[in-house]
C-alpha cells in the first residue's frame, strides 16, 4: 500500500520550492486554492484544472434500503455526492509510475 501524504505535504513541498516566498504565504494561498475548489463545487458548478483533472457533482436518487443493525426496511433519500474525474495525462502519468 502506498505512503499516506496529507496537505501539509503538499503545502511543505510546494514552500520547499519557492524559496523566496514564506511559508506562511505559501500555505495561505494553498488554502484558498483548496477553499475555492470546494465552495465551487459546493455551489454545483465543475472545476475543470486542465492536465490534472475536474471535480463535479452527482446527485443519487432515493432508493430502498435497510437498516443493517435492525434489520428494518428504510428509504435512503437523494443526495449529491462529489466525483472527481483525472485528466488523460493524471492516467498516463499513473500507468506508466
Amino acid at each position: 500500500m502506498a505512503e499516506k501524504v496529507r496537505k501539509t505535504d503538499i503545502m511543505n513541498e510546494v514552500a520547499n520550492k519557492f524559496p523566496e516566498i514564506s511559508r506562511e504565504k505559501v500555505f495561505k494561498i494553498c488554502n484558498v486554492f483548496h477553499e475555492m475548489i470546494i465552495d465551487q463545487v459546493a455551489e454545483g458548478h465543475t472545476v475543470n484544472l486542465r492536465g490534472f483533472g475536474k471535480f463535479y457533482t452527482t446527485e443519487t436518487k432515493s432508493h430502498p434500503g435497510m437498516n443493517m443493525q435492525t434489520g428494518s426496511k428504510m428509504i435512503v433519500p437523494n443526495r449529491i455526492t462529489v466525483k472527481f474525474q483525472p485528466s488523460s495525462n493524471f492516467k498516463l502519468k499513473i500507468n506508466d509510475a
